[in-house]
């Protein structure tokens, strides 16, 4: 059964970055907080996961890969969460 939420590195491939851009985006919240888990709670060392949802087509996918058209990010999510 897939997870309901993916990695930080699982989203960085989605998007074509490193699992650190990734990271750093859910620490400036570019993902709604009710979207996202710590593995560890709040301990040092602990991983982001993110829930599929919050990578569902917004607006504002344009400010979170602005280097990509939000089109292309929205068409790639949609092709790469297929394949799950």
């Amino acid at each position: 059964m897939e997870s309901e939420y993916l990695t930080t590195a699982e989203v960085a491939e989605m998007f074509r970055v490193t699992p650190t851009t990734v990271t750093r985006w859910c620490n400036q919240g570019k993902y709604p907080r009710k979207y996202l888990m710590r593995t560890n709670g709040n301990a040092k060392g602990s991983k982001w996961l993110i829930h599929r949802d919050a990578l569902k087509p917004k607006a504002s996918y344009k400010q979170i890969r602005s280097s990509t058209s939000a089109q292309e990010a929205i068409n790639r999510v949609y092709e790469l969460l297929e394949q799950v």
